[in-house]
């Protein structure tokens, strides 16, 4: 029985490797505290979400990047099983002819227990059934289509079962760090059936509240650029008790940082006075 879920979502390891230390560092903060968390539970008992967006240059990816990559997928896949689906920076949104860089690493590696869900459902929105959880793929390949969640209830063997949406892309109501509301995007209407939804794709920690279903976006695991805030970077983590599941965000700490300062003159340099606006 699934007991907890680990939430990342929006990567965006880049084909240049200009950020590759800072990568390297958060990247191995996550994977030891995702592994604390594991040593508690036996192997079948906890699951990983990527939420999509793993790469960031859609296609067009490097060497370098698909090795950085899949060290990270191996080390995961080594103490914790894995569900991974594509963001808009995974594929070629204007051609889906073209093949998108995650189904590579899958078609090259012998993961042990990591799931590419888009290819198992052939790149439909659809169910992945897993022990107490019902993933319900919202596939950005099918134009985000709501799978027939109310019929899939119906079927004896999932009547008990957690009913958890993966969906990447914005949410009407969202919000980013720089204080802009998700006007456009699609609406929270599609969850109705899911019992929560993990979503990527807004680099922001929030809560989206529809329904009694909780929709959250973990944020990014790293900071991008100076649109998003120094902190507020991390992963959520589920806790699943029967059929209530909780969450909670997890900050992890970075040494590197894109930062903002508001400065009026040259004496708040000499005085110390600069402000940080995107602390």
């Amino acid at each position: 029985m699934i007991k907890k879920i680990i939430q990342i979502s929006d990567l965006h390891v880049r084909k240049n490797t200009n950020r590759y230390e800072e990568y390297k560092e958060q990247f191995d903060k996550f994977l030891n505290q995702a592994k604390e968390i594991c040593e508690n539970y036996s192997y079948g008992e906890v699951r990983t979400v990527i939420c999509g967006d793993i790469f960031h240059d859609k296609i067009i990816t490097s060497n370098e990047q698909k090795v950085f990559i899949s060290s990270f997928l191996k080390e995961l896949d080594n103490f914790c099983v894995t569900i991974v689906y594509s963001g808009n920076h995974d594929i070629l949104e204007s051609n889906f002819d073209r093949m998108g860089s995650i189904y590579p690493l899958f078609n090259m590696i012998n993961f042990k227990n990591t799931f590419y869900i888009d290819l198992i459902n052939d790149y439909k929105s659809g169910f992945f059934v897993d022990d107490n959880i019902v993933w319900v793929l919202y596939s950005i390949f099918d134009n985000f289509k709501r799978p027939n969640i109310e019929e899939m209830r119906l079927e004896e063997k999932n009547k008990n079962k957690i009913f958890a949406g993966l969906f990447h892309g914005p949410i009407v109501g969202s919000s980013s760090d720089m204080g802009f509301q998700m006007e456009n995007g699609i609406s929270p209407e599609i969850f109705n059936g899911c019992d929560v939804v993990l979503a990527g794709d807004i680099h922001k920690y929030q809560t989206i509240k529809y329904n009694n279903i909780d929709i959250v976006y973990p944020s990014s695991l790293i900071q991008q650029n100076y649109g998003e805030n120094v902190s507020g970077h991390g992963y959520v983590v589920w806790d699943i008790n029967g059929n209530k599941i909780t969450h909670t965000h997890h900050q992890i700490e970075n040494d590197y940082g894109f930062y903002k300062f508001k400065i009026s003159s040259v004496e708040d340099i000499e005085n110390n006075k600069e402000q940080i606006i995107n602390r």
